[in-house]
C-alpha cells in the first residue's frame, strides 16, 4: 500500500523531505514554509543589543564598584537562562502519566 497524509518509510513514520509532523491528531505532515527566519535573525539582533549592553554596563567604571548594578546583571542572565530552559522542555514531546498527570 501507500502512505497517506505525506508520510514516508517501511511504516509510514516519517514524513518526506521538507514536511514535518503536525502536533494535530491526524498526524499529518505539514510543507515547512520558512517562516522562522525572521524570527531568528530578530533573535540574534536582540542578543548582540543585549551582549553590547551587558560589556558596557560592566566596564563602565561606576559600575564596576557598584554592587547592586553587578547583582542586577547576575540576576537578569539567570532569568533570560531560565526562560531558554523552559522553552527547550516546552519543546518537548512528552506525556504525562499518574502522578505527573493530575499535576498538569
Amino acid at each position: 500500500g501507500t502512505c497517506g497524509n505525506g508520510r514516508t518509510g517501511l511504516t509510514c513514520a516519517k514524513c518526506r523531505s521538507g514536511y514535518y509532523a503536525s502536533a494535530g491528531t491526524d498526524g499529518a505532515c505539514r510543507s515547512c514554509d520558512g517562516g522562522h527566519a525572521a524570527l531568528l535573525v530578530a533573535a540574534i539582533g536582540l542578543c548582540t543589543v543585549a551582549l553590547t549592553a551587558v560589556h558596557v554596563g560592566v566596564n563602565w567604571p561606576i559600575s564596576r564598584s557598584s554592587s547592586t548594578t553587578m547583582s542586577c546583571i547576575f540576576l537578569a542572565g539567570m532569568a533570560v537562562t531560565t526562560v531558554l530552559t523552559f522553552n527547550v522542555y516546552a519543546s518537548f514531546d512528552f506525556v504525562a502519566t499518574s502522578p505527573l498527570a493530575e499535576l498538569f
